[in-house]
């Protein structure tokens, strides 16, 4: 029942938001998940110190973020 209702709210926002299918966009779409965002990340990273580049990244939780509203 899950895959189901996730199917429906999945095409709502693809015709929606179109603009959500960029390529760095993981997050409701086929075959992405944290673990690819994850990777996409790390070669991004490794592929700037490869350059000798810098490279800063930062993570914001907001899974809580809503925990607090009653």
């Amino acid at each position: 029942m899950n895959k189901f209702f996730e199917k429906i709210i999945l095409n709502g926002i693809n015709r929606r938001h179109p603009d959500l299918k960029g390529s760095y966009q993981h997050g409701f779409k086929q075959a992405h998940s944290t673990t690819t965002a994850l990777v996409e990340l790390q070669n991004e990273i490794a592929s700037y110190m490869d350059d000798g580049q810098g490279c800063i990244a930062y993570s914001v939780d907001l899974s809580a973020a809503f925990d607090l509203l009653r």
